[in-house]
């Protein structure tokens, strides 16, 4: 079908967004009324105007006929009207802006990619554009700033967190790669990538690469059993990987995050004063003690505390010291936090929904390189990744990339659903 003008700018547009999102945060950033504003979110904005054009002029054409994906779609939109509603009991009211500027634009952009834009033809652009933003922002840091790498994101953890998102992009299209000069680049690019993740060393990213690892390939032997178990070399190179993946996570387990020795008690000197706790481990565990004691309050776990409430509550409420750490570094906590346990549950069966979906695709045949080469597997990986990769960052809600990746995995599912019916 011949695409008309609006479609054209439609898509246009999706590429100029995509690569000023993964530029990072803080490139092109200025203020309005004291609250940070970018480049990228000034496009998220008119992303939603242009939804709604494009609603209007053709709602017809909006329709989802799988009932996972039809699930998936229509809990994001009720958390983004839950989200807005949860200003009845606001008590930051700055935050609540801000979190439900990213919940509401986030969400928005998963309709947009899902029913604006030409996926099939504009996924590989895409890959290449997310790869181009990140390597621009890095780049210039590392060898024109001269400073600790972490581009125009937020800090370094905000960073990795992004590569883990497009390390296994670059590895498919190193894999699919056509000519040596493509192998070449995307070779070198990998390298970059590897390096940065070394410097930063954020440890839950690299675990949640492991744990990617290790549950993707775990995942997909037990769904392609009776190929794998027909075949001896490929049954061994399944177990192989598995044990040698195994081994690798449990050391790294052991180096990174170590002995997790701080308790759940509030540390009071002879004197009765607070001692604030001294150790990362201290601060997370901590953390996750005074969330678990919002959630047991006033059914904060049927309703939530409220959006971008956590950091309020974490200032004036906390029972356990975090070292003046505010943020709860916890995005599955964050969501049950602020939009209580029906949201929680909701986005955990709609991420559950979204792997299994992605699964249902990934089928081995000759080797387990072919998994290098299949989006679905590349999604799958980073989802799986996610888990833990996602309590690096202090709140990976309100980050702009994050909405988009999702936006794409979405997109893409609907896409093959679409190409099966």
């Amino acid at each position: 079908m011949k695409k008309n003008n609006f479609d054209k700018i439609l898509n246009i547009y999706s590429y100029i967004l995509i690569f000023f999102v993964f530029m990072g945060p803080t490139f092109g950033k200025f203020k309005i009324n004291g609250i940070d504003f970018n480049i990228a979110r000034v496009l998220l904005l008119f992303m939603v105007i242009l939804l709604m054009i494009k609603f209007v002029i053709a709602k017809k054409e909006f329709k989802i006929k799988s009932k996972e994906l039809k699930y998936v779609i229509s809990f994001y939109i009720l958390w983004a009207i839950y989200s807005v509603i949860t200003g009845l009991w606001c008590k930051d009211i700055k935050m609540y802006i801000i979190t439900n500027f990213y919940v509401i634009t986030g969400i928005a952009s998963i309709l947009f990619f899902t029913f604006c834009v030409d996926i099939k033809e504009n996924m590989k652009y895409y890959f290449y554009i997310m790869q181009i933003g990140i390597l621009i922002s890095s780049v210039y840091y590392f060898f024109i700033k001269k400073t600790y790498i972490a581009g125009f994101y937020h800090n370094t953890n905000d960073l990795a967190t992004a590569i883990v998102f497009l390390f296994p992009i670059t590895v498919y299209l190193l894999y699919n790669a056509k000519n040596i000069f493509s192998i070449m680049y995307q070779f070198i690019v990998c390298l970059m990538y590897y390096y940065a993740f070394i410097l930063i060393n954020s440890r839950a990213c690299s675990l949640g690469i492991q744990l990617g690892a290790i549950l993707s390939i775990a995942l997909v032997s037990i769904k392609n059993k009776d190929v794998i178990l027909k075949n001896d070399r490929l049954k061994m190179i399944a177990i192989t990987l598995l044990i040698l993946l195994s081994v690798i996570g449990i050391n790294e387990v052991t180096k990174k995050v170590g002995t997790i020795s701080s308790v759940p008690i509030e540390k009071k000197d002879s004197s009765g004063n607070r001692i604030e706790v001294s150790t990362s481990n201290e601060e997370r565990i901590n953390l996750i003690y005074n969330t678990l004691e919002f959630l047991k309050n006033d059914y904060n776990w049927l309703h939530g505390i409220g959006t971008g409430n956590s950091i309020y509550y974490m200032q004036n409420y906390a029972k356990y010291s975090t070292g003046k750490i505010y943020s709860l570094h916890n995005y599955w906590l964050d969501i049950f936090l602020c939009f209580g346990g029906a949201i929680g549950i909701g986005y955990v069966i709609a991420y559950v929904l979204l792997c299994k979906n992605l699964l249902k695709r990934i089928e081995i045949k000759q080797s387990f390189a072919e998994l290098l080469k299949n989006k679905n597997f590349i999604f799958l990986f980073f989802l799986l990744s996610f888990i833990l990769s996602s309590i690096s960052s202090s709140t990976i809600l309100t980050r702009e990339w994050m909405w988009i990746a999702f936006a794409l995995i979405i997109s893409y599912i609907t896409l093959k659903e679409k190409e099966e019916s």
